[in-house]
């Protein structure tokens, strides 16, 4: 689904009006701090089951070191206790949203002063799996403007489909708003990649995008397979397939998404938890 925003942007003091992609407007910007020192950027966006709601990026991103190795990512040698996250400062308007700044929130990523318990959220498989969920302090209807609905959906993607990965390559953005990249899925869909709830896609894809969001992308006039049937698609459709984590190898394109069902996962120990 699309919908007409108008951008004013309060640095450049100009007025921008067009089309935006709702999606592009909920995928957060988000900086990993060390008492407000920001050491690393990144992606992240709200994941939503049965109203519950958390934000979701990689592990490696709030740990600040290598979820395989254990190396601390940052060149200052930090790690980070703080995630900053930018939201956009929407008014509703008549069939149209305004969006007329940009709100930069902090949030502690530890629950005591020693940082030995993390607020996040963890897979059932621990830190094998590189996603966490935060739980944020902010109001249900705020959270559910910018959230993605974790659904089972009819579109059943296969290997050699197109994606798109939407992030902050590089903390590079167009307005503020997240940049796209298109790839392809890489492996199939049905087989865990090493075992893991993992499944590849070849994409230019660059530091930053780390907790980018991938969807599965219709667009009207596209053909859409259903129970046997082809249809033409009459609207826009974007359904959520995982969350970008990196590259399998700095040498190559190919890089590793980790599934729907993760984030349904994480979410359903939160509900569990929060009760």
């Amino acid at each position: 689904m699309r919908y007409v925003f108008y951008l004013y942007n309060l640095n450049k003091k100009m007025d921008i009006s067009g089309k935006v992609n709702i999606t592009s407007s909920n995928t957060l910007f988000i900086q990993l701090a060390f008492n407000g020192s920001v050491l690393a950027s990144g992606t992240g966006f709200i994941g939503e089951l049965e109203s519950n709601f958390l934000l979701f990026t990689n592990r490696h991103n709030v740990t600040g070191r290598n979820n395989i190795t254990n190396e601390i990512l940052s060149p200052t040698g930090g790690i980070p206790n703080e995630i900053m996250v930018t939201f956009p400062m929407i008014k509703e308007g008549q069939n149209s949203k305004l969006i007329i700044g940009r709100s930069i929130y902090t949030f502690p990523l530890y629950i005591d002063s020693d940082e030995s318990q993390p607020k996040w959220i963890e897979h059932v498989k621990g830190k094998s799996v590189d996603v966490i969920g935060i739980p944020l302090p902010l109001e249900i209807n705020f959270l559910k403007q910018f959230s993605f609905p974790i659904l089972d959906s009819y579109l059943k993607p296969n290997v050699g489909d197109r994606i798109n990965v939407i992030g902050y390559p590089f903390g590079l953005s167009s307005d503020n708003l997240a940049l796209w990249s298109t790839g392809y899925i890489a492996s199939e869909m049905d087989i865990d990649y090493e075992n893991l709830p993992v499944f590849l896609i070849d994409c230019k894809t660059r530091k930053g995008q780390s907790g980018s969001p991938v969807i599965y992308r219709k667009v009207p006039g596209e053909n859409i397979i259903h129970k046997g049937k082809v249809y033409s698609a009459m609207v826009e459709r974007a359904d959520l397939l995982g969350i970008y984590s990196g590259r399998v190898n700095p040498e190559s394109d190919l890089g590793m998404v980790w599934k729907k069902e993760v984030l349904e996962n994480i979410l359903t120990r939160y509900k569990k938890l929060a009760k």
